[in-house]
């Protein structure tokens, strides 16, 4: 999504602080001063302990796990 631009960056790594008045972020072993922050936490999926749920009932977690359809809205 942001590959092409060129006042962003993506980050992947272990956020062990934030300090939301300096705006910056700790990244590992790393400091990280931004302007706009974005943080994606991540997910699991839960069937609630129903495991067998999980054919019926896929997690879309990037745009290719959504269903491919000549219908769009």
């Amino acid at each position: 999504m942001f590959r092409d631009a060129f006042n962003a960056r993506v980050l992947l790594g272990t956020v062990t602080g934030i300090d939301l008045e300096k705006r910056c972020v700790q990244i590992d072993d790393q400091r990280v001063d931004y302007d706009y922050l974005v943080i994606a936490t991540g997910a699991t999926h839960s069937y609630f302990g129903k495991d067998q749920w999980q054919p019926y009932a896929p997690g879309l977690k990037r745009v290719e796990d959504a269903p491919k359809s000549a219908d769009v809205c």
